[in-house]
Formats: structure tokens, C-alpha cells, sequence
């Protein structure tokens, strides 16, 4: 929580400034940072689901070895063309 501080001299008012700045970069550049994270991840996940799309079926009763039975926690679902849509719509670059 903020809670309001009396600034007595100027001296002091110029140092609380001074860190108000910094803190404000630092910032800019964090968001910055996970605006960049988070094009990557679209982009990868992207990649992911076309690399889905065209992978070759496996004919019913040849399920290959290499992969873990249907309950595994790990599979992953293909997502509706709406979920897609919105995804894209969550990840719009930000005007600077």
C-alpha cells in the first residue's frame, strides 16, 4: 500500500524524484522484456499447432510406441479457430 510522506526540504524532494525516475525505467524496460517473452511464446505456439496440424495420422491400432497412453497429463488439445482468434487478440503489440 502507498501511504503519503511529508517531504520537509528540497533536498529530499530532488533524491525521492530522482528514484521516482529510475523506478520508471526499470519499469519501461521490464515491460518491454515481457512484451517480447510474450510475442516468442505466440510465436512458438504457433509453430506448435501447425506442426500439429500436418503431422502424419497414426492408423487406429497402431498407436506409436513412443508416445504414453491417451490419460497422460501431458497431452495437449488442438484449440477451436475462437480460441486462436482470441489469443491473437490477447498478444497485440503495444503502441509506444
Amino acid at each position: 500500500m502507498i501511504t503519503p510522506h511529508v517531504i520537509k526540504t528540497y533536498d529530499e524532494f530532488q533524491q525521492r524524484t530522482q528514484e521516482l525516475k529510475g523506478s520508471l525505467r526499470n519499469i519501461r524496460a521490464y515491460v518491454d522484456e515481457k512484451d517480447k517473452e510474450r510475442v516468442k511464446d505466440l510465436e512458438d505456439w504457433r509453430k506448435e499447432q501447425s506442426d500439429q496440424q500436418n503431422a502424419p495420422e497414426v492408423k487406429p491400432g497402431k498407436q506409436d510406441k513412443s508416445k504414453k497412453s491417451s490419460n497422460s497429463k501431458n497431452q495437449k488439445t488442438e484449440a477451436s479457430p475462437a480460441e486462436v482468434a482470441q489469443k491473437l487478440e490477447d498478444v497485440k503489440p503495444r503502441n509506444k
